[in-house]
C-alpha cells in the first residue's frame, strides 16, 4: 500500500510537470505566433506604402517629362517669333554697341 501511494504521488507529480511543460509550450507558441503576425502585418503595410510612393514617383516623372516638353516648346524660336506681335515687341533697326576701355578702376 505504501508503494502504491509513492507511485500515485510520482504519477501525479509527473502529470503536473507534463501539464506545466505543455502549458509553457502553448504560451510560447502563442507569443511567437502573435509576434509573427505583427511582423507580417508590418511588412505588408510597408509594402503598400512603398507601392504608393513608387506610383507617385512614376506620376511625378511623367509630369516632369510633360513640363519639360512644354517648356522646350515655349522657349523655341518659332514660338517666340510667333508671339512677338502679341507681346508688343518691335524689331530694332540700328544697334549700337558700346565698348569699354580695357583698364578701368572703380572707387568706392
Amino acid at each position: 500500500m505504501l508503494q502504491k501511494r509513492k507511485t500515485n504521488k510520482k504519477t501525479k507529480t509527473n502529470k503536473k510537470n507534463i501539464f506545466k511543460i505543455n502549458l509553457a509550450f502553448l504560451v510560447l507558441f502563442a507569443v511567437i505566433g502573435t509576434g509573427y503576425l505583427v511582423v507580417i502585418n508590418s511588412i505588408t503595410s510597408k509594402g503598400y506604402q512603398i507601392e504608393k510612393i513608387e506610383s507617385k514617383i512614376a506620376d511625378l516623372r511623367s509630369n516632369f517629362r510633360d513640363l519639360s516638353v512644354d517648356l522646350s516648346y515655349k522657349q523655341s524660336m518659332n514660338n517666340v517669333l510667333a508671339n512677338v506681335s502679341q507681346l508688343g515687341m518691335v524689331e530694332a533697326d540700328k544697334i549700337d554697341y558700346i565698348s569699354a576701355p580695357s583698364t578701368m578702376v572703380f572707387n568706392r
